[in-house]
């Protein structure tokens, strides 16, 4: 066991009905556990239109995503957060009966701050890469007219908090 720098309390009798219940000790891996569910919330992305929703308003992978186009690629509008929806017209279009349109996730440009986003391309026009400056090592990558993309975070878990001032 890690020392937390609390002392040790005296074991107690687990069957006696007058004992405390036992204190919850904060932890490393809880901070930790907190720290990579707020990068997955504000970090993971996916192309338009890589995902739909079906007929039983499940989210499914579309079969028939063929990847960004060149010009759609370098545009902030063309991403979208991987996350259940939390503007307003995103929430009102999962619950409206009937077909839902492609755009019912969080764009990426709603961020705030809205430069939080990079968008970059490389020298022959084959992949499009995104990176995070809030949560700097974040990098997600799309390759163009293809269905193939992916992010990964390489950071320290330490947001940019100055990046108010960076901007």
């Amino acid at each position: 066991m890690a020392y937390n720098g609390a002392e040790p309390e005296e074991p107690t009798d687990p069957d006696d009905p007058d004992a405390p219940p036992p204190k919850e000790i904060f932890r490393e891996v809880h901070r930790v556990s907190y720290t990579i569910q707020q990068i997955d919330h504000d970090c993971s992305i996916i192309p338009r239109g890589s995902l739909v929703v079906d007929a039983t308003k499940k989210v499914i992978f579309n079969n028939y995503y063929t990847g960004l186009s060149y010009h759609t690629s370098a545009e902030l509008r063309a991403y979208y957060h991987f996350r259940y929806p939390e503007n307003p017209q995103g929430i009102a279009a999962m619950k409206k009966p009937g077909i839902i349109k492609a755009d019912f996730l969080d764009c990426i440009t709603k961020d705030v701050p809205t430069e939080m986003w990079i968008v970059s391309q490389n020298s022959s026009g084959t992949h499009s890469y995104l990176r995070n400056l809030y949560w700097e090592g974040y990098n997600f990558y799309a390759i163009i007219g293809s269905a193939e993309y992916g992010g990964a975070y390489y950071g320290s878990g330490v947001p940019n908090l100055d990046l108010a001032f960076m901007l």
